[in-house]
């Protein structure tokens, strides 16, 4: 006769309606537990003949072993990020020198944020603060974390400076017959990508759009040359000094759309230029 299940999977009798005297076998409920955590109740209530109840609280069984096993670290280098699911912002804690995922929260307001932040254990570890140009996050850190170092994530200002291109990109594109005009947005990722990552057919497809029109060649010029800089920097200090040539040495035509780039640097400098201070920037 098969091994029945006569508790729960974490050897308790636990709540009424769980696995206990519903005459289960400890291969059904292993089947259920796992099958609940990928698919709805009502999916694996479906396939095993039970009511959705029962998968329920055996799911929940299996989740509470599960987190009785779990010993959570707080990482060294914390990171805030936001992720949509289902139309909605979330917060996102994550630990970044592991590349892993810590908790999501309901929303990324501050208070939310804080609250997190206030029962994790042994907050004086952390040493770095991962976070994009959201002011909620740098005020969360200044409060609860104020000798962590801030840093803005490169991803945030790489995409800052894409966007920039973008808008000059749109610019152009707006005056083109559609044929043409269609095929500027095609390419649209090739201009967004780095010199040295375009194959054969994508350095002849931009070179073909720069020369047509000067002001996208300058803009992608721009581009590539503020992104060098994330490249080659080899310290906060340098990469300022950079920052500055760049900034001065940008085309009167492109300071409007490349504006919201250059007041980001204005206004986030010290924690963007701390990255080039962190280990494994490069």
């Amino acid at each position: 006769m098969p091994d029945m299940a006569l508790a729960t999977l974490d050897g308790t009798n636990g709540r009424n309606g769980g696995a206990q005297g519903h005459n289960m076998t400890c291969r059904l409920v292993e089947h259920v537990a796992k099958a609940g955590l990928v698919r709805t109740f009502l999916d694996v209530a479906r396939e095993t003949g039970l009511d959705q109840r029962t998968v329920r609280r055996i799911v929940a069984d299996h989740i509470r072993q599960l987190e009785s096993g779990f010993r959570f670290e707080t990482p060294t280098w914390l990171g805030l990020d936001e992720i949509h699911i289902l139309g909605k912002v979330c917060g996102v804690v994550a630990n970044v020198e592991h590349h892993c995922l810590v908790g999501i929260l309901p929303s990324r307001d501050q208070d939310r944020i804080g609250r997190y932040i206030r029962h994790m254990p042994d907050t004086d570890l952390i040493d770095l603060v991962a976070i994009d140009m959201w002011r909620p996050y740098k005020a969360v850190v200044n409060e609860l974390l104020p000798k962590a170092g801030l840093v803005i994530d490169r991803f945030h200002v790489v995409r800052m400076a894409n966007e920039s291109l973008d808008e000059v990109r749109k610019s152009v594109r707006r005056e083109l017959p559609t044929k043409k005009r269609l095929l500027l947005k095609d390419d649209r990722f090739l201009l967004f990508s780095r010199e040295s990552k375009l194959d054969k057919r994508g350095r002849t497809t931009v070179a073909r759009w720069t020369e047509e029109f000067p002001l996208l060649g300058d803009a992608w010029a721009a581009k590539e040359r503020f992104l060098t800089i994330w490249d080659t920097a080899r310290s906060s200090r340098q990469a300022g000094e950079m920052v500055d040539a760049w900034v001065a040495a940008l085309p009167e035509a492109l300071k409007e759309p490349f504006h919201p780039l250059v007041r980001a640097m204005g206004n986030w400098r010290d924690d963007i230029l701390r990255y080039f201070d962190t280990p494994g920037n490069s």
